[in-house]
């Protein structure tokens, strides 16, 4: 496709009138839920991705009230304060406010919320000799198991059985 193969290139967008759909999950979205129906390529080797990019959103959802936007042409979203893409993982809510002044539109809105994930759990073992520099004491660790929640003490060199303890992170 000649496209560069590092940096930045510019992100293609494919819009449809909205329809009733599955997501990739399995979950039927109705035709009413969204303004308009949206794909992305992305990837090496280029693909559809099974979500879609809070970038591309943003942009999309600006141009679906502009009119003669291709994203205009095939959205039900002329004079919506929430641009809501359906997307293969679901819906995408965007809001927009887009002005008028003159010949020039004004972007004065693009706002998204997403939702936080946990990214990792897990333990960290400390050598005893860290908290030994640190002058660290306290009650958390016994050197065979995670301390409890509860606990906001580090452990003293004793309870660092061996070289060791986990704590959870």
């Amino acid at each position: 496709m000649g496209l560069p193969s590092e940096g930045l290139v510019p992100i293609p967008v494919a819009v449809v009138p909205p329809a009733e759909y599955r997501t990739v999950q399995g979950q039927t979205v109705r035709e009413d839920e969204s303004e308009l129906l949206v794909r992305l390529p992305g990837g090496r080797p280029l693909s559809l991705h099974k979500a879609f990019a809070a970038t591309a959103a943003a942009a999309t959802a600006v141009a679906a009230p502009l009119p003669g936007s291709v994203a205009a042409e095939v959205s039900r979203a002329q004079d919506a304060e929430t641009v809501v893409l359906g997307h293969p993982s679901g819906t995408f809510p965007v809001r927009v406010r887009v002005t008028r002044a003159g010949d020039a539109w004004h972007v004065e809105r693009a706002t998204y919320s997403r939702t936080a994930r946990r990214l990792m759990e897990g333990y960290a073992f400390v050598k005893a000799a860290v908290f030994a520099e640190l002058g660290q004491s306290g009650g958390a660790c016994t050197g065979t198991g995670p301390p409890s929640k509860s606990s906001t003490t580090l452990p003293s060199r004793n309870q660092l059985s061996g070289a060791r303890c986990p704590h959870r992170v």
